[in-house]
């Protein structure tokens, strides 16, 4: 895409290399690198093959560490590499005749966009997506080539906006333009700021917002008391359980990757500031009569963006406190319950055992009135053993038969 012609896709590696890298321009030239898959993530995947960005970095001799702003986009191994690709990598070329022939600069910027989600399925609706920047621009011909990868709506709005060729005529600064990135990539934190804030309170609001004074109780700094003299839990009135501590660690988690993102930002502005003020020192060495206001302008503006990105850090640092307190206290919370939950069920076995050990002194006793009772059965069972026999001899006999012997005795 040349400055104030139409865009045209390219899908071919050999029609790309016969009819848009030769093509003359009398503008800037951009190139455009799109994701493989619409409606995607800015990390994804670019769509252009090997052979042909190696082709197209070859022919306008793009500096090498580019490469790694490119291996920013596509799959990687975990989240700690979203910022692995920041900062901000510069160079300047200069003639034989020790003039500034050309600058080179490329970075990446981050911002925060919502991502079109519906709260009923996810209540994240604001993500991170980032674009990376190229720029060579020559100073005897005032002209540029961009490479913009995957570039978000907002920056694609304001470079068709800002008339490219006004700013790179004789007396503007060539790195104005990179304004206009940076000053959309700030547009979004607050807007993510606040989303954050609103999951934030409604996490934690039904876990810690509660009432301390009922129709039946009294809030004492010693805990709750109810009118009958009990004395109740605590944290009762805590209504808190383990998914509250993850989705709090999951908001600190998302928080250190924006305070990441917006560091990254910090590093490609300083980067062009850097550039800038050595292009300032140079500008005896720089046809074109550049003025000293066209670098100024850009030293403030490049400034005030750093300004505004350090109070959207400090903000998101805030909040990552808060929430990182939050979570430590319903942590706490949790971990007294478990305690007190093991307190209970301790006393309770400590109770069993006081109940089993009763029942053991119970059962000795039942045994040993079983073994009196034996021996008083086996006592009646000898008694038995002798009285029967006798009382059948008795009841055998005639009734008269010991009168009869004692008279037969007697006549004797």
């Amino acid at each position: 895409m040349t400055g104030g012609a139409a865009t045209r896709t390219y899908t071919d590696a050999d029609e790309f290399q016969s009819h848009c890298l030769p093509l003359p321009t009398k503008d800037s030239r951009y190139y455009i690198l799109k994701p493989f898959r619409r409606n995607v993530i800015s990390r994804s995947p670019l769509h252009i093959t090997e052979d042909v960005a190696r082709r197209l970095l070859a022919h306008h001799e793009v500096m090498p560490s580019f490469l790694d702003h490119l291996h920013a986009y596509g799959r990687r191994k975990n989240r700690e590499q979203d910022g692995c690709f920041g900062g901000g990598r510069y160079l300047v070329g200069f003639s034989p005749q020790s003039k500034v022939m050309q600058h080179e600069l490329a970075y990446t910027v981050k911002f925060g966009v919502n991502n079109g989600r519906k709260e009923v399925t996810s209540p994240y609706l604001y993500s991170i997506r980032q674009t990376s920047v190229y720029q060579k621009f020559r100073y005897d011909e005032r002209k540029a080539v961009w490479i913009l990868v995957q570039p978000s709506d907002a920056v694609l709005a304001r470079l068709k906006a800002a008339a490219p060729r006004e700013v790179a005529v004789a007396g503007g600064n060539p790195l104005k333009m990179h304004l206009l990135f940076f000053s959309a990539a700030s547009e979004g934190w607050r807007d993510y700021y606040n989303h954050l804030e609103k999951i934030f309170y409604e996490t934690t609001m039904a876990a810690v917002n509660y009432t301390v004074q009922r129709s039946n109780e009294t809030f004492t700094p010693q805990g709750p008391h109810f009118l009958d003299g009990t004395r109740g839990d605590p944290l009762g009135k805590f209504q808190v359980d383990f998914q509250d501590v993850q989705d709090l660690q999951r908001l600190e988690e998302l928080l250190r990757r924006v305070k990441t993102a917006i560091e990254v930002n910090s590093d490609s502005i300083r980067s062009l500031k850097a550039l800038n003020n050595k292009l300032q020192d140079l500008a005896a060495a720089i046809d074109g009569g550049m003025t000293l206001a066209a670098w100024s302008e850009v030293d403030i503006e490049a400034s005030q963006q750093l300004a505004i990105l350090e109070s959207h850090k400090r903000n998101f640092e805030s909040l990552l406190q808060n929430v990182h307190g939050r979570s430590q206290l319903l942590y706490n919370v949790l971990d007294f319950r478990n305690a007190l939950t093991v307190s209970h069920h301790s006393q309770r076995a400590v109770d069993i055992r006081a109940l089993q050990a009763s029942d053991e002194a119970m059962r000795t006793t039942l045994n040993q009135m079983s073994m009196r009772d034996a021996i008083g059965a086996r006592i009646l069972t000898l008694l038995a053993t002798l009285y029967v026999p006798a009382s059948f001899v008795a009841v055998s006999l005639p009734a008269g038969f010991g009168r009869h012997a004692c008279k037969g005795r007697g006549a004797r």
